[in-house]
């Protein structure tokens, strides 16, 4: 009697665990193995696929998972995703006491990679420098952009606006997006975590554009912020 209850328990164990519900990350992996195969299935394959189903939501629910119970953070998710890069930073400035210790360095991330971004807007160019301060110039690589201490969700946060805001006809969201292609290009270039070449083949997400700026955006700040001169000699 003794072995029959604990085989029951084992099979009832077994059920249970099969009948589990997968985390957001775990979700999200499948996700992107699914999708980054079909980006390299033969081109007969590919021709068929409906790209408007790539949907972001699920890097968002695994992003907002890894952040945790953190108000601060959230917040600070929130600004991003409505693409408020100044609004991030000043968050940042006044609140990443208050974020756990890795959500502060994530966001401080986020605020470094997204300087060229910032620097686009005349107004808000002195906010860049004042980033670039605090991180300090050596953490930009050759390409001119940040090297994150947290590569995969920087990734991911900047691949999300990438794909949402990709199909806009307004030349900022444009410029945007393809900014935002040009950091997860360089992350991926310099980085490495678990699923890098899938998540790298979902770059094709994007398409094939035309250049309407970015490298223009890109060496205009390291211009103004990384060379080795005073920056307010540089500024115009």
């Amino acid at each position: 009697m003794k072995k029959l209850v604990i085989t029951a328990t084992a099979v009832l164990f077994g059920f249970a665990s099969f009948g589990m519900e997968k985390t957001s990350r775990e979700k999200l992996d499948d996700y992107v193995c699914e999708w980054s195969a079909n980006f390299t299935a033969p081109f007969e394959k590919r021709c068929k696929m409906n790209y408007d189903d790539f949907i972001t939501e699920p890097f968002k629910a695994k992003l907002r998972e890894e952040i945790g119970d953190d108000s601060s953070a959230q917040e600070g998710f929130n600004l991003f995703h409505a693409h408020d890069f100044v609004g991030l930073w000043k968050h940042w400035k006044e609140n990443n006491s208050k974020m756990l210790p890795e959500n502060a360095a994530r966001f401080l991330d986020l605020s470094a990679l997204a300087t060229p971004i910032i620097n686009t807007d005349e107004n808000n160019r002195l906010l860049a420098g004042e980033i670039v301060d605090i991180v300090g110039k050596e953490k930009y690589n050759s390409s001119y952009t940040y090297i994150p201490r947290f590569p995969q969700f920087s990734y991911e946060m900047f691949f999300c606006i990438m794909r949402d805001t990709k199909r806009s006809t307004s030349n900022p969201e444009e410029l945007l997006s393809h900014l935002c292609e040009y950091i997860c290009s360089d992350i991926v270039n310099n980085s490495t975590w678990s699923l890098i070449k899938e998540e790298q083949t979902l770059l094709k997400i994007a398409g094939c554009r035309e250049d309407i700026g970015e490298m223009d955006c890109i060496f205009n700040f390291s211009r103004m912020w990384l060379e080795d001169k005073d920056s307010e000699d540089s500024v115009e």
